[in-house]
């Protein structure tokens, strides 16, 4: 079903700029055609049915959680969210985003907690928790990049592409 609804915007967004942008000569309805080109890239990465994506940022996460806390134990560092069974199995996109959304709150919170328990700490100890955790959360921004579709917002602003002249 993702594959066809794929299609179907792609199909949608290809009429727009095929067919309708060519036709308008007003730039303002020029850029809400672009915004709903944008809205169209956007809808599509939002959908339920995207989960992989999601899942795959609560398995780095999870990664992350099981290295950060062997290097916190015996420390008083906050607890990892629990996160039991397999991701692929049976989870919405709703609560891969909730548990995606618990894993950053989490790595935040370790953050914060590492600034106040800093003068307690070894420094060795702290150089190896930054690391795991910048570790963790550059890749879920690489992640979370990936699934971005490019910035329309010159589009919309000008009701031109970026390469049309003005």
């Amino acid at each position: 079903m993702k594959a066809e609804l794929d299609r179907t915007l792609e199909a949608m967004t290809a009429v727009i700029r095929e067919h309708i942008l060519p036709r308008l000569d007003d730039d303002f309805a020029r850029g809400q055609a672009y915004g709903l080109i944008s809205l169209l890239q956007q809808f599509g990465l939002q959908l339920d049915w995207s989960v992989a994506s999601m899942a795959a940022q609560v398995a780095r996460q999870r990664e992350a959680a099981a290295a950060l806390t062997a290097l916190c134990e015996g420390t008083d560092a906050p607890a990892a969210p629990q996160v039991r069974g397999d991701l692929a199995a049976c989870l919405s996109g709703s609560e891969l985003r909730t548990l995606r959304d618990q894993g950053d709150e989490w790595l935040s919170s370790l953050f914060e907690w590492l600034e106040r328990a800093r003068p307690q700490l070894p420094a060795d100890l702290i150089v190896r928790i930054e690391e795991a955790g910048r570790a963790c959360a550059r890749d879920l921004a690489t992640m979370e990049v990936k699934l971005s579709p490019r910035s329309m917002l010159a589009q919309i602003s000008t009701g031109r592409e970026p390469d049309q002249p003005a």
